[in-house]
């Protein structure tokens, strides 16, 4: 797999495509990367078992998104504009830009990003809509590129949970050589089109209870008996990750394939394992390098 990069800021990539010598390849055509939030995390969710989940907070930090150059698929040059995103706030939030032509594969970083070495100016831009300095600082002081907050609701029963993750990849196609030339997900742009591709981040996938995500359900008893079992939490109405790791899933594993998984792994690994299936590429499949098999 190969990369081939031009670090731009991005109003310099119009000027990138006239520059090119035109008697030995054609123009680029410009793809914009957006993020977006699915209904779910806009309107939040329902769960089988009876609660009612709410997101408060939705971060993600697109510390880059990779273009992977291959037979198909020449790329020219790549702006590299790190971004933080909440993706409860409406709309398809642009993270990045390329010039390329051909079909290529591409793949999402969501990472830590830190400040130091930057200009206050520069941070400034990294913000997306609705995103704060202190929003930047709080994913800092976790080390996280991802950051979710919200509560679940249930015959008057509410448990928060504010939960962070360092790092996920999303539609990567592997490390091994040669990955690149068979993406997981492609895009087609054409000499001097512009293409649009967004992840579309999905909530309700946090919660599923099942590898199968067809016969999935989305669940919250198993999460919030981790504050209340005494054997796990302390029962303060927030369910935190230590008390997530408390939670053997072989304690909770079902009859009807919930909760199953070949070997020991704790609930906040189930859920961790989960966040790296929440990207949908224009919100329709899954796309992750992480497969739950």
């Amino acid at each position: 797999m190969r990369f081939r990069a031009l670090l731009l800021p991005i109003a310099a990539l119009p000027a990138l495509g006239a520059c090119l010598p035109s008697e030995t390849r054609p123009e680029p055509g410009e793809v914009v990367y957006t993020l977006s939030g699915a209904a779910d995390i806009l309107g939040g969710v329902q769960s089988s078992d009876g609660w009612s989940i709410e997101f408060s907070r939705f971060l993600l930090a697109a510390d880059g998104v990779f273009t992977y150059e291959s037979s198909r698929c020449d790329v020219v040059g790549l702006a590299y504009t790190p971004t933080l995103v909440d993706v409860r706030v409406p709309g398809k939030h642009e993270v990045n830009r390329v010039l390329a032509l051909g079909e290529c594969g591409f793949s999402y970083y969501i990472g830590p990003l830190y400040r130091e070495h930057h200009d206050d100016l520069e941070v400034q831009e990294w913000l997306g809509p609705g995103v704060t300095d202190k929003d930047l600082t709080l994913l800092e002081s976790l080390s996280a590129g991802v950051y979710v907050e919200g509560k679940a609701t249930k015959a008057g029963v509410t448990k928060a949970f504010r939960w962070s993750f360092v790092s996920q990849y999303f539609c990567h196609p592997g490390f091994d050589e040669g990955a690149g030339e068979d993406p997981d997900a492609t895009f087609r742009v054409g000499s001097g089109a512009t293409e649009r591709v967004d992840l579309a981040i999905r909530g309700d996938h946090l919660f599923f209870d099942r590898l199968d995500e067809a016969a999935a359900e989305v669940r919250f008893d198993p999460i919030a008996g981790a504050d209340t079992d005494p054997a796990y939490g302390n029962a303060d109405g927030e369910v935190t990750q230590e008390e997530l790791s408390r939670v053997p899933l072989s304690a909770i594993e079902r009859a009807d394939g919930a909760y199953v998984v070949e070997g020991p792994i704790d609930l906040a690994t189930w859920i961790y394992m989960r966040m790296a299936h929440v990207g949908h590429p224009g919100g329709t499949e899954a796309c992750s390098s992480f497969e739950l098999e």
